[in-house]
């Protein structure tokens, strides 16, 4: 790898005008009018109860300044829905967070742009790589034929993709050229990214291991280094006493309760619950799906059936469970009000520790779900199984192509690579449906990955003149 070109820190400058950026921003610029000016209704529609809670937590945001938090939704996205509609107002306020979704995945297209002119020595794979993400946004909404694509949900996958390529960008920018701005950022933005998304929280390990490296491997500027470290350990305090706000509401230690009855409905999945710390909860549970087998006969057949995709819909078996014992509870009181049953929800706190002992008491078995979930989502979902594919191959090149490498660039190449596998890894182990869709915070970094095996390709298949 040659060595890497310092990031500027005045990109719009006439020399970006110049560059191939400035016209896949023009192209793409043009397409979000086009595509607005046809699809404007369909990008506020209400996908699910997710953003319906979203929009109910933005109403009730203020509350967290004096402790009073919600416990389903971290306070990132609610302030970003709140903010448009202080200036928007509330008949507009979705159509304006759309619009700020849009503007800053375009505007993340330039440090994408200069991560992937860092890595790649051929010089037209930056913009290629930048036209793919571009067009992989783009052309899910016309795909889909209504024009529904990530950057218009009411849901926090649009900002997450945006901002892990910022965060990513911090650190290449911190490695190249350390900076006490830099070093902070680094640490409120994976809060930021944490507090938006908890699924971010996998990225606190490599944030400190990012930290240490820097200290150990790239000694003279500890002072800056230690500035960042104690950024994160702030951020992480932070977090903390976020936690300990939802844990006087409702008795989780979580920053967002949605964790538990993501865990809890895994717990269903993986079948363990024959064998679970309640007998009456296991015999609820196993009576749903006894029933769904007689009712839904044609569906059983697949030896994968309680991996439906579509856990939504009334015919998937978590599906039928959640309808026909209203598991989406909150402290005891039933939140989802569509659905009509005459059962008692399960209060969260019973949930959690009903879950957290019958996964004590069946470890082994849990661990072979999630290796076979893993497994079979990557032949179910396209996106998943070409990021394995990316990883693996990416994996097995580091250690042979460090050592011809800087070793900066090499660093941060593993770094790269653990961001995306322990965030894929954590989606995997802790989701239980809509795989697809969650692994698209990730999908950046794993796009910067696959370009560098054909940014390594084109070297050797093409010889230098």
């Amino acid at each position: 790898m040659m060595t890497p070109p310092h990031i500027p820190t005045k990109m719009l400058s006439m020399k970006l005008f110049r560059s191939p950026l400035f016209w896949i921003l023009l192209v793409v610029v043009a397409e979000w009018i086009v595509h607005f000016s046809l699809w404007s209704t369909p990008c506020l529609e209400h996908h699910g109860a997710d953003p319906r809670s979203y929009v109910k937590a933005s109403h009730t945001i203020g509350n967290v300044l004096s402790g009073d938090v919600d416990i389903q939704r971290t306070p990132v996205y609610p302030a970003f829905i709140a903010f448009c509609r202080l200036i928007a107002g509330e008949k507009n306020a979705l159509v304006l967070t759309v619009i700020g979704q849009r503007i800053i995945s375009i505007l993340a297209l330039l440090p994408l742009y200069y991560i992937c002119r860092f890595f790649f020595k051929t010089k037209f794979l930056p913009a290629v790589a930048t036209s793919f993400y571009a067009a992989l946004i783009i052309g899910s909404g016309y795909l889909s034929g209504r024009g529904d694509r990530f950057d218009t949900w009411i849901m926090t996958e649009s900002l997450s993709m945006s901002l892990s390529i910022f965060f990513f960008y911090f650190l290449i920018g911190y490695a190249q050229k350390a900076t006490y701005l830099k070093a902070i950022m680094i640490g409120l933005t994976v809060f930021v990214l944490a507090m938006l998304r908890p699924a971010f929280l996998v990225f606190l390990p490599i944030v400190f291991l990012y930290w240490l490296g820097q200290l150990v491997f790239f000694r003279g500027q500890w002072k800056q280094d230690v500035a960042g470290l104690l950024t994160v350990c702030l951020s992480v305090l932070l977090l903390f006493g976020y936690s300990h706000l939802v844990y006087l509401k409702c008795g989780i230690a979580h920053i967002s309760v949605i964790a538990v009855y993501n865990q809890f409905m895994c717990v269903i999945q993986s079948g363990i619950t024959q064998h679970g710390a309640d007998t009456k909860i296991n015999n609820r549970i196993q009576e749903c799906l006894e029933n769904f087998k007689k009712e839904y006969p044609e569906k059983i057949k697949n030896p994968n059936w309680m991996f439906d995709r579509e856990v939504d819909a009334l015919d998937s078996p978590l599906g039928y469970v959640r309808r026909t014992y209203p598991f989406s509870s909150l402290a005891g009181s039933n939140i989802d009000k569509v659905i009509q049953n005459k059962d008692e929800p399960i209060p969260m706190k019973m949930m959690q520790d009903y879950t957290s002992a019958t996964l004590k008491m069946n470890k082994m078995a849990y661990a072979r779900y999630v290796i076979k979930k893993c497994f079979w989502v990557a032949f179910s979902e396209i996106r998943v199984g070409a990021i394995y594919v990316v990883l693996a191959i990416n994996a097995v090149l580091w250690l042979p192509l460090s050592i011809r490498q800087d070793k900066i660039g090499s660093w941060l190449h593993l770094i790269g690579m653990m961001l995306t596998f322990t965030m894929i890894f954590a989606s995997m182990a802790a989701s239980f449906s809509s795989y697809g869709r969650i692994i698209l915070p990730v999908l950046p970094l794993a796009i910067v990955l696959g370009f560098m095996i054909m940014d390594k390709i084109w070297l050797v298949a093409i010889p230098r003149r």
